[in-house]
């Protein structure tokens, strides 16, 4: 370490000054703050003078990873979490704790910005509440989610929201109004595991896509209702069934999709339009998110105003 070398190398000096018979004695302090990654030697003289010699600043070593608690959570640095180090490390410099500890307390996530997206992004992979629930009156995550910009996510390496589908342990849980905002170069699934949801007003433009391509939505879906979610993408090579786009393979009874519609541009330059329907509500049942945003029932999803101050 640089610290220890300068303050042998400054005994050394000392003890080499003795031994030739030089009358200035010399004593040697190291002062270390907490916080500090330069190393400091201060030498004083017998004569009280003072001379401070600073090692080469030395580049901070990121501590942990911490293992993150409902307590700890607002207090922890996100590049400090696995999960900052690791598969979110791309975006971890754009996350705010105090963003993310406001929109708790408001019991809503209004996201404007790509910093606030990537807050979000943060907050769903990372918070220790666990999401599965056998009843509303558990305590478990569940947060509401205002989406006001359209985001690129074409710079960046930008990970799913919610993983560990076996369990649902940080899964995607809420509510996630998108308000027909879209988003461009997205490379993984929007969500990585959601449940128990309801999402309106998704547009994803996947731009060109190969034939392996993931599922653009979610990768694995469980008690979610979708609401007015729209795929486009061209696709680069080969034969792609676009569903696998919304990942409706992999759903159950309880899924939900109206509304939704698949536009792919084939190689050839054919385009293929397809609208998704799956479990639709029963003729004369109520849903808060169709009467708010499709009060005609026609399909026709009319964004400008708070689902959640309504």
């Amino acid at each position: 370490m640089k610290k220890r070398s300068i303050i042998a190398m400054t005994l050394a000096a000392a003890m080499a000054l003795g031994a030739c018979g030089k009358a200035e004695e010399t004593q040697v302090t190291e002062q270390t703050a907490a916080t500090t990654t330069q190393a400091q030697t201060m030498i004083i003289t017998s004569n009280g003078d003072e001379t401070e010699v600073t090692g080469e600043t030395e580049a901070a070593e990121l501590a942990g990873p911490v293992e993150l608690t409902l307590d700890n959570y607002f207090d922890t640095d996100p590049a400090n979490t696995e999960w900052g180090q690791g598969e979110g490390a791309d975006i971890i410099d754009m996350v705010d704790l105090d963003y993310l500890e406001a929109s708790q307390n408001a019991e809503l996530f209004e996201v404007d910005t790509i910093e606030q997206f990537a807050s979000l992004n943060y907050y769903v992979n990372t918070y220790p509440l666990a999401r599965e629930y056998e009843s509303l009156s558990d305590d478990h995550f569940f947060i509401n989610v205002n989406i006001n910009s359209d985001f690129d996510l074409s710079d960046y390496d930008w990970p799913s929201m919610g993983y560990e589908a076996n369990n649902h342990e940080h899964s995607f849980a809420g509510i996630y109004i998108a308000n027909g905002h879209t988003v461009t170069g997205l490379e993984n699934s929007l969500f990585g595991d959601i449940y128990g949801s309801a999402v309106c007003g998704i547009y994803l433009d996947a731009g060109v896509i190969t034939d392996d391509a993931r599922c653009l939505i979610a990768d694995n879906i469980e008690d979610v209702r979708f609401f007015d979610c729209h795929i486009s993408a061209e696709l680069e090579e080969g034969e792609l069934n676009p569903e696998i786009l919304f990942q409706i393979y992999s759903t159950d009874e309880v899924n939900r999709f109206l509304d939704c519609t698949i536009d792919v541009v084939w190689p050839d330059g054919e385009t293929h339009s397809e609208q998704i329907q799956l479990n639709p509500y029963s003729t004369g049942s109520n849903n808060t998110i169709i009467e708010f945003f499709d009060p005609d029932r026609d399909g026709v999803y009319e964004y400008g105003g708070n689902y959640f101050e309504s």
